[in-house]
């Protein structure tokens, strides 16, 4: 299985073209360039684009980076995307810089598309709450809570895992620490 990045023709809305480089500003460095597409669908472009998903426990700072160490193929090529065109122009994790494949990879300039880095640490806790409040909770589990054992200090935590005993209206978490 492959990803294959397209574009609809101005013909039909049911037939599409590959993107090819139309929609970058430059590339350098690419073998075969006359014979390539999915230019939008690189490693490091990719790499970037699901960082805020795989990053949380591989790096402790948004300022560290990844180390480039070795590569095949198009390692040496580079690439300015135009985001003002093409098919990524509304995706979310789009990329315009110029980026080389065999960079290492400071992910500072992207720290507000990434979100937050989740420290390894699972935190378990049991708190009394109404049943609407736990179907509250629940039914917005995507969204950050605030974890203390007082009332300040509050630490910004996501759910992993959520259970109710409607007998003791007692909730039991699992949650990651921001």
């Amino acid at each position: 299985m492959f990803i294959v990045a397209i574009n609809p023709t101005e013909v039909s809305s049911t037939v599409y073209n590959p993107e090819f480089d139309e929609n970058f500003n430059s590339v350098t460095g690419l073998l075969n360039s006359d014979t390539r597409y999915n230019l939008f669908l690189t490693p490091l472009r990719n790499f970037l684009r699901w960082a805020n998903l795989f990053n949380g426990c591989l790096q402790s700072y948004l300022s560290s980076s990844y180390k480039f160490v070795s590569g095949e193929g198009n390692f040496d090529m580079s690439s300015e995307y135009d985001c003002t065109s093409g098919i990524a122009k509304d995706c979310h994790g789009t990329i315009c810089d110029d980026l080389a494949e065999n960079d290492n990879i400071s992910l500072n300039p992207y720290s507000t598309n990434l979100g937050y880095l989740f420290k390894p640490e699972l935190l378990s806790f049991k708190y009394p709450l109404r049943w609407e409040d736990y179907k509250t909770v629940r039914d917005n589990r995507t969204k950050a809570i605030g974890v203390s054992e007082t009332n300040t200090g509050h630490v910004t935590c996501f759910i992993k895992k959520m259970a109710y005993d409607i007998n003791k209206s007692i909730a039991t978490f699992e949650v990651w620490k921001r």
